[in-house]
């Protein structure tokens, strides 16, 4: 209903010092160098953050997911992988609507013991990973845009590009079932699933993409365990990452949408505890009552993601949860994706010092965009998308 009026951005590319080739072919990219049309009605920051949040996109992106199960031996949890299915199969609409399990998102139905059993594959193509933002899952409309594109793009089954999301524990209407949970900085989930798609997929080119928190637990993946990553990773993309966390958290502090921000994205984590107290409840110093008096994400951390690992305080797991100081370290292909007037960080959590000394980064920051938004005229692609999509095709091209 928003976008038959247009407004244009630009786009500002950094590289770091002695770039290499592949980071070359990314700073290439053509939505790199033109301007970024933008949904008239939705080019000022708040409007795009604020649609991203509240419209109904329920009627748009229907992608359709077959659910596999990973889980973790050491601790009896789970994270789910939800596979995207292109529309052109079979489907069965009904088998997606009463799945047997109301709790599932919609259009998502779990894999039969068979097709668990036959995930993979051997030949050459594209496996794309994509990682959700906070208290999010493969049923956010940001996440299902991507993939309807990369679909569009290559609507074929021929063309051996997949789209896989991994969902943090818990989230996407997925069972916690051990005391183990998610946070910022745990990646210890994320590098046992990615390993579990590299053994599954050994000669797909593994394109990688997170948005918002995600992507902080992506490029804290990328620069804590670079060995671990480099084995299962061609290339990667990190889109609105916040960072710095205190300094994104302090931010949002300081100005009064910003607490209604802060205030939105606590309700989404409280959601999450409601649905998986029973286990969450079982770490000792977790007080249910002040976890869900929190109004802003501060107490909440202080009060709950503190209590599951053992900070001090709010602030310590900031610190030690901010991707920017590991950026340095990343050996694969990153190309982060940021807009200045991102409301939720800003332009000053960038990491442009710690980029500067690795050959491996490439930042592409637009003067408009809001958090996850770049709202395209009607007809238009997203620009997020139209790179993500060219990056997809760098890869699948060359095989």
């Amino acid at each position: 209903m928003f976008g038959y009026f247009g407004a244009e951005t630009e786009v500002e590319t950094y590289f770091g010092d002695s770039t290499s080739q592949q980071a070359k072919q990314l700073g290439a990219l053509p939505s790199l160098h033109e301007k970024i049309p933008l949904s008239y009605w939705l080019s000022n920051t708040h409007t795009s953050t604020f649609y991203s949040s509240l419209a109904n996109f329920e009627q748009v992106y229907p992608v359709f997911y077959r659910r596999y199960t990973y889980w973790h031996k050491e601790d009896g949890g789970n994270n789910v992988l939800d596979i995207a299915i292109r529309r052109d199969r079979a489907l069965e609409l009904n088998d997606y609507i009463q799945s047997g399990d109301k709790s599932l998102p919609p259009r998502t139905v779990l894999m039969t013991d068979e097709e668990t059993a036959q995930v993979g594959a051997n030949d050459a193509g594209t496996l794309v990973v994509l990682l959700h933002g906070l208290s999010g899952g493969s049923h956010e409309s940001y996440v299902r845009s991507t993939i309807e594109a990369i679909y569009n793009t290559y609507p074929d089954e021929d063309s051996h590009v997949d789209c896989v999301v991994f969902n943090a524990r818990g989230c996407a209407r997925s069972k916690v079932t051990s005391k183990r949970y998610w946070s910022a900085w745990a990646i210890d989930d994320l590098a046992a699933c990615m390993d579990f798609l590299r053994s599954k997929f050994p000669n797909r080119k593994i394109v990688i993409c997170g948005y918002s928190i995600g992507a902080n637990i992506l490029c804290n993946y990328l620069g804590r365990m670079p060995e671990r990553a480099h084995k299962t990773v061609d290339v990667a993309i990190s889109v609105s990452n916040p960072w710095q966390l205190k300094k994104a958290g302090d931010l949002l502090d300081s100005y009064a949408l910003g607490r209604l921000y802060s205030r939105a994205m606590t309700g989404g984590l409280q959601k999450l505890f409601k649905r998986h107290q029973e286990w969450l409840l079982q770490h000792p110093g977790i007080d249910a009552t002040k976890v869900l008096a929190a109004r802003r994400l501060h107490d909440f951390d202080e009060n709950m993601t503190c209590r599951l690992f053992g900070n001090k305080s709010a602030d310590e797991y900031y610190d030690l949860a901010s991707s920017d100081q590991h950026v340095g370290a990343v050996t694969v292909p990153l190309l982060v994706l940021s807009a200045a007037d991102d409301p939720l960080m800003g332009k000053s959590t960038l990491p442009f010092k710690q980029m500067q000394g690795n050959p491996n980064v490439v930042m592409a920051v637009t003067g408009r965009g809001g958090h996850l938004g770049w709202y395209a005229p009607a007809g238009e692609e997203r620009w997020m998308n139209k790179v993500i999509i060219e990056t997809v095709g760098l890869y699948t091209e060359k095989q």
